[in-house]
């Protein structure tokens, strides 16, 4: 594989090594180590720069880079490959995280028959019958039961401050369960809104109906959570504004940012056909801030580069860019 450029990047600030030898290190996802690549294999050392948080250890670890083929290929889930074309690849890391064993305050509701308790990061729910156990996935700061009958609630706040659900049935046997930044039982529906965390503030409301001991999604919309939809903050964020309105179906907006001669020639399927079912939109590696590579699933993962002419804060024109 002479030629490979590999951009090394990380969720978290990392110290990279490769066959034990220390190359550089990274402190944010937007931040590359580049270096050239010869041989067949390699072994990448990922070291994470701030291990402990308050709640989680970030454990180092190492992954098999497999360079036989035209492209690399990574034996580890924690490692994503992109093509990014032209033999460069971004291969970024993610955390190996482990919760912390720490004390956290024992939080305890009763309701009619039923106790539940958060003692150690573990929930306890028991009645005059049953008992349920479970580990949080995130330390609970409190927690409230409720009936719904035949059904139990216990609706619980993460650290994060997101709201997190549990619907059992008579038995204490679990139905449903999910995290959301909020979470509403209205009559026999479960209502949840996530923040998407994009430029507009959309929220992703999903609305579960439960009917014979089965939770099901009925229903799914966004919203947005100031009302109206965030101006981007600059020129060159108006296409990312614009895939962003796009990946969540809102044509809309997506709209908006287009030119309106160029808005009434193209309908909401050609839009959507012309994109494709990309995962994420980044910048390119070496082409201009208008030239942006949205990102394909596949082992690696591809792009598909696009060039954004802009004019007036609008969208004038979208090509193909190789």
């Amino acid at each position: 594989m002479s030629n490979t450029i590999l951009h090394l990047s990380s969720i978290m600030p990392t110290a990279f090594c490769i066959n034990g030898e220390q190359i550089g290190c990274v402190d944010n996802p937007c931040e590359y180590l580049s270096v050239s690549v010869s041989s067949e294999d390699f072994i990448l050392y990922i070291n994470p720069l701030e291990q402990i948080s308050k709640y989680s250890c970030s454990l180092s670890y190492y992954v098999k880079i497999s360079c036989r083929t035209p492209k690399p290929i990574a034996y580890n889930d924690l490692i994503t490959i992109t093509d990014y074309g032209h033999n460069h690849f971004v291969i970024c890391a993610k955390p190996l995280l482990v919760p912390r064993l720490i004390e956290h305050k024992h939080c305890t509701d009763i309701y009619e028959d039923c106790r539940a308790s958060y003692i150690g990061n573990n929930i306890y729910l028991t009645n005059n019958t049953y008992a349920f156990s479970f580990v949080s996935i995130e330390p609970l700061v409190n927690l409230k039961l409720s009936k719904n009958a035949p059904y139990i609630n216990l609706l619980a706040k993460t650290v994060s401050n997101k709201d997190y659900l549990m619907l059992f049935n008579s038995k204490l046997r679990l139905l449903f369960d999910c995290t959301a930044d909020k979470i509403e039982i209205v009559d026999n529906h479960i209502i949840s809104l996530t923040n998407v965390n994009d430029i507009a503030r959309h929220g992703l409301v999903k609305d579960y109906e439960i009917k014979d001991g089965i939770v099901a999604l009925s229903k799914s919309y966004t919203v947005y959570t100031q009302n109206t939809p965030t101006t981007p903050a600059n020129l060159y964020a108006i296409p990312y504004a614009f895939l962003e309105a796009i990946a969540i179906k809102n044509f809309s907006l997506a709209r908006t940012y287009l030119h309106p001669n160029l808005a009434q020639v193209l309908s909401d399927e050609a839009i959507s056909q012309f994109f494709g079912n990309f995962v994420e939109a980044t910048p390119t590696i070496e082409e201009p801030k208008n030239v942006l590579a949205l990102v394909y699933e596949g082992n690696p993962r591809f792009v598909k580069k696009f060039h954004f002419d802009l004019s007036d804060n609008r969208i004038i024109n979208i090509d193909t860019f190789e």
